[in-house]
C-alpha cells in the first residue's frame, strides 16, 4: 500500500475552504468575483466570533503565568482571555549555594540575592549570567523565574550542564517584554522546563542583541499548585476587606472587552505567581493565504456553516440544506472534541 506521507491537508489556506464552501452552495469558481470573496472573509470573521460562544474548543485552551505583585489585587488580562477555567497559586523553592558569574561584566551575586534593589548590569550584547553549585553537585531544576531591572525584550536560552562538562539547552524563549510595576521592582516571569534533568551549572544567555540587566534569577523545584475557588460579581462584591493580604484563595473574572481579574486576599510577598488554564479567542482570519487557527476535524462545519451564510446572501434557495448539514457537522465535529478520562463511581453501602 503506497500512502502519500503528508499531513499538509491539516493547514488548509482560507480561499480553498472559501471556494468549498461556494461550491456546496452552488456557486463555482469562475462566479466567484471580488464581492463574493470579501463578503465571505468578513462573514468568517463573525462566525468565529459566535463560535465562542457555542462552549469550550479543547484547541483554544492554553496555560499562562501571571506575575503576582503584593498588595495587589487587580490585573488586566489581555483581550484574548475569553474566561478563565482554572487558577491555582504556584509556590515552589528556589535552590541556592552555588557561585553566580556574569560573562559581560555586572556583579553576578546580585541576581542571586534575593534582594530587588540590586541587579547584575552587564555592560555588553548578548551576555550570560550562570550558576555553579560545585562539582558533584547536581541539580533538577524545574522552574526558572526572570525578573528585570527595567523594561526590556529578552530573547532567552536555558541551559544546563552536567558535571562532565557537556552543555545542553533545556529551552528555548522567543523574545517578549519584561516589566517593572510602579516601585519599580521587576514583574519575574515564570517558565517551565519541560524535561528536567540533574545539572551542575544552569545559565541564561540573551542571543538576541539586548544587554542583559537582571533584579533576580529563579532557579527553582518542587512546584506546588494550590487552587483558587472562582465567585461570582455579587460574591466579590460582599467581601468587606479586599485590600487583605495573604495566600489568595479565591478569584472573580470580570469579562469585560479587556478582562480583569480580582484576587482575594491581596497576594502577600510570598505569592508571586498565579497560573491559569483559559480560553482563548479566535485569531482573526487574515487574508486568503492565511490558514485559520483550527483543527482540520472542525472544517466540514466550517465549510458548511460559510456557506449558510453565503446562501443567505445569494442562494436562498440552499439556505435550509445549509443550515440542517451545518448543525450535524457542527454536533459531530463537538461530540469529538471532548476528553475521554474514565471516571469511576462507587455507591455507598450501610451495613
Amino acid at each position: 500500500m503506497t500512502t502519500s506521507g503528508t499531513y499538509g491537508f491539516q493547514n488548509v489556506p482560507v480561499e480553498l475552504l472559501i471556494r468549498e464552501a461556494f461550491e456546496r452552495i452552488g456557486i463555482a469558481g469562475e462566479m466567484m468575483e471580488y464581492q463574493k470573496l470579501d463578503a465571505a472573509m468578513r462573514s468568517l470573521n463573525f462566525m468565529l466570533a459566535e463560535w465562542t460562544t457555542r462552549g469550550v474548543n479543547l484547541w483554544t485552551l492554553e496555560t499562562a503565568f501571571l506575575p503576582l505583585i503584593a498588595g495587589q489585587s487587580q490585573f488586566t488580562l489581555t483581550s484574548k482571555v475569553k474566561n478563565i477555567t482554572q487558577a491555582s497559586i504556584r509556590t515552589s523553592y528556589r535552590k541556592l549555594g552555588g557561585i553566580p558569574a556574569s560573562n559581560k561584566g555586572g556583579n553576578a551575586a546580585n541576581a542571586f540575592d534575593g534582594n530587588g534593589q540590586t541587579a547584575c548590569t552587564q555592560n555588553q550584547e548578548n551576555g550570560t549570567i550562570s550558576y555553579d553549585y560545585g562539582a558533584g553537585q547536581v541539580q533538577r531544576v524545574t522552574y526558572v523565574g526572570i525578573q528585570t531591572n527595567v523594561p526590556a525584550s529578552y530573547t532567552l536560552t536555558l541551559k544546563g550542564t552536567d558535571g562532565n562538562g557537556t552543555t545542553f539547552t533545556l529551552l528555548t524563549l522567543p523574545r517578549q517584554a519584561y516589566d517593572i510595576n510602579a516601585q519599580g521592582q521587576g514583574l519575574t516571569q515564570w517558565f517551565e522546563v519541560p524535561n528536567p534533568a540533574l545539572y551542575q551549572v544552569y545559565s541564561i544567555t540573551e542571543t538576541g542583541g539586548a544587554t542583559l540587566n537582571i533584579q533576580e534569577i529563579y532557579f527553582n523545584h518542587m512546584v506546588q499548585d494550590t487552587i483558587l475557588s472562582e465567585v461570582s460579581r455579587s460574591e466579590y462584591l460582599s467581601i468587606p476587606l479586599k485590600s487583605q493580604t495573604g495566600r489568595p484563595t479565591c478569584y472573580y473574572l470580570d469579562r469585560q472587552i479587556i478582562p480583569r481579574l480580582y484576587l482575594w486576599p491581596a497576594p502577600s510577598s510570598l505569592y508571586t505567581c498565579l497560573v491559569f488554564s483559559y480560553e482563548k479567542m479566535f485569531q482573526d482570519v487574515g487574508n486568503i493565504t492565511h490558514t485559520l487557527e483550527l483543527p482540520s476535524r472542525f472544517y466540514e462545519p466550517l465549510i458548511w456553516g460559510l456557506g449558510y451564510r453565503m446562501a443567505c446572501k445569494y442562494a436562498p434557495n440552499k439556505i435550509e440544506m445549509a443550515r440542517q448539514y451545518e448543525q450535524d457537522a457542527f454536533r459531530i465535529a463537538t461530540v469529538d472534541d471532548t476528553e475521554r478520562t474514565p471516571i469511576s463511581i462507587y455507591g455507598a453501602t450501610t451495613p
